[in-house]
C-alpha cells in the first residue's frame, strides 16, 4: 500500500514544526546580525568620540600652553598687537620697556575686577613690574603713584585725583600716568616758592568710571575719615553711560542677583561645554555667526549706549547729570573743608585727529562715530560754572604729533603736559594757607 505525502497526518505535523523552527532560526539569527551590527556602531561612535575629545584636548592644551608661553616669555611681540602705538611713546622709554608695561597690563586684565559696594567694582590688588595697583587701610584700591619722600617736610598736602581709566594709566607706567607727573611738577614748584610742604597724590582713577561713581567713591573715603586738602575730577569720556546712569557690569550683577534667589537649569550645551569638542563647535560657531563690529570697545553692548552714535542729542542729557553729579560732589566736599577742581578731560572721540590713529578702520568706526554726541555734550559741559575746559590740549600740543597710544588712553609724554596744565589750575598757595591755618586751630 502506498501513501502521499500529504496524506499522513503525522508527516503533515512534522513539516509544519520543522518550518515553523526554520523560521525561528532565520528570525534569530537575523536578530543578531542586527544587534551586532548595532553594537559595532554604536562602539565606533562611542570610540570615535572619546578619541576625537582626547586629540582636541591635546591640542587645546598646546594652544593654551604656547599662548601662555608667549604672553610669559615673549613680551616683545605685544607692542605689536591690537591698537597700541608704539611710535606715540615718542623714544621716551625703548621698546622692551613698553612691552613690559603691556604685559603687566595683560596680566591685571586676567585677574578681573574686584567687588566693591555702592561703586559696584575697581581693579584688583596686582604688583608687577612697572604697574601695581595698591589697597589702602581701608580696603579702596588705587594705583601706585610716585610720590617723593621729602622727609624734611614739616607738613603735607593731600590731593586725590578721579577718573576713569585715562586717570588710572590704562597702558603706562606707575611712573608715566598723569597724577605721578602732577605730584613731581607740585612739589617742585613747592620748592620753588619756599613753601615747607610735602604734596601727596593718590589715584583713585578706575577703568569706566564716570562721574556718579566717582561721587560715590568720594562720598565713601570722606565717610571713612580720609581728608584730602584737594579732589581733581578729570571727566568726560565716560559721561556716556548717564544715559542708563548704571555702572559697566550693572547688567551682569542684575543677572547675578536674579539667578542666586531662582537659580536656572543649565541648558545642555552649558552642562557639556567642558568637553574639548563642544569647545571646538563654540569657537567655531563664535567665529562663523557671531556678528562683528563690536570688538574693539570693551563697552557693555547695551543699545543705550551705542545709541549715542545715532542720538547725538544724547549729548545735552549727559551733560546735566554731569553737571548734577559735580554739584553733589560741591556740596559734599565743602562739608568736609575739602577743595575741587573740575575738568573737561581732552578726548580722543571728540577732537583728536583720526588720521593719527594706527588702526584707520577702528579709527573710523568707534572713534569718528561719537563726534557729533560729544559736540553736544562738551559744547554744553563748557558752559557749567566752576568747570575748566582742557578739551583743546591736543591742538596745544601740536599738528600731527600723536598723544593717543591705543584707542583713547594717553601717551606718557602727553601725561606729564597733561599734568602741568592740570597743575596751572592748583592755587598752590592758597592751599598751603589754608593747611596751615587748620593747622594752627588745631594747636
Amino acid at each position: 500500500m502506498s501513501w502521499a505525502v500529504g496524506s499522513d497526518p503525522y508527516s503533515v505535523h512534522q513539516l509544519g514544526r520543522g518550518i515553523a523552527v526554520l523560521k525561528s532560526l532565520l528570525k534569530a539569527i537575523v536578530r543578531k546580525k542586527v544587534y551586532r551590527d548595532v553594537w559595532v556602531i554604536l562602539t565606533n561612535t562611542i570610540m570615535l568620540f572619546l578619541a576625537a575629545n582626547l586629540t582636541l584636548a591635546f591640542l587645546f592644551l598646546a594652544k593654551d600652553k604656547i599662548s601662555s608661553f608667549g604672553s610669559n616669555q615673549e613680551p616683545a611681540r605685544s607692542i605689536e598687537q591690537g591698537k597700541f602705538d608704539y611710535t606715540a611713546y615718542e623714544g621716551i622709554v625703548d621698546q622692551t620697556y613698553a612691552s613690559a608695561v603691556l604685559d603687566d597690563f595683560n596680566r591685571l586684565g586676567r585677574l578681573g575686577f574686584v567687588y566693591q559696594p555702592w561703586v559696584q567694582f575697581s581693579e584688583p590688588s596686582y604688583e608687577g613690574k612697572l604697574v601695581n595697583v595698591e589697597v589702602d587701610s581701608l580696603g579702596f584700591s588705587k594705583r601706585k603713584t610716585r610720590n617723593e619722600e621729602h622727609k624734611e617736610k614739616s607738613s603735607r598736602l593731600r590731593i586725590f585725583t578721579f577718573g576713569g581709566s585715562t586717570t588710572f594709566g590704562y597702558n603706562v607706567s606707575d611712573e608715566h600716568t598723569w597724577p605721578s607727573y602732577l605730584s613731581d611738577i607740585l612739589n617742585s614748584r613747592a620748592e620753588e616758592l619756599g613753601l615747607d610742604v610735602r604734596i601727596e597724590v593718590t589715584n583713585y582713577g578706575r577703568n569706566s568710571y564716570y562721574t556718579t561713581q566717582e561721587v560715590l567713591l568720594l562720598e565713601q573715603l570722606l565717610r571713612r575719615g580720609q581728608r584730602p586738602n584737594l579732589v581733581i575730577f578729570l571727566d568726560g569720556v565716560n559721561e556716556g553711560r548717564s544715559c542708563m546712569d548704571e555702572p559697566w557690569l550693572t547688567d551682569k550683577l542684575r543677572t547675578a542677583m536674579h539667578n542666586l534667589q531662582f537659580p536656572v537649569a543649565k541648558s545642555f550645551a552649558e552642562k557639556i561645554d567642558w568637553l574639548p569638542i563642544a569647545r571646538l563647535a563654540k569657537a567655531v560657531n563664535q567665529r562663523l555667526f557671531t556678528p562683528r563690529g563690536r570688538e574693539h570697545t570693551n563697552m557693555p553692548t547695551h543699545d543705550c549706549l551705542y545709541d549715542l552714535r545715532n542720538i547725538p542729542e544724547k549729548g545735552v542729557e549727559a551733560a546735566v547729570q554731569y553737571e548734577h553729579n559735580i554739584k553733589i560732589a560741591r556740596f559734599v566736599s565743602k562739608l568736609y573743608n575739602v577743595e575741587t577742581l573740575f575738568l573737561l578731560q581732552p578726548d580722543a572721540r571728540y577732537n583728536y585727529p583720526t588720521e593719527l590713529y594706527r588702526d584707520q578702520t577702528f579709527a573710523k568706526e568707534f572713534i569718528q562715530s561719537y563726534h557729533r554726541y560729544n559736540e553736544m555734550f562738551y559744547s554744553k559741559c563748557k558752559n557749567i560754572e566752576g568747570v575748566i575746559d582742557l578739551t583743546n590740549l591736543f591742538r596745544l600740543w601740536g599738528d600731527g604729533r600723536k598723544a593717543i597710544i591705543d584707542d583713547i588712553h594717553y601717551s606718557p609724554k602727553f601725561n606729564h603736559f597733561l599734568a602741568q596744565h592740570v597743575a596751572d589750575q592748583i592755587r598752590l598757595g592758597s592751599l598751603w594757607r589754608s593747611l596751615a591755618a587748620a593747622r594752627s586751630s588745631a594747636d
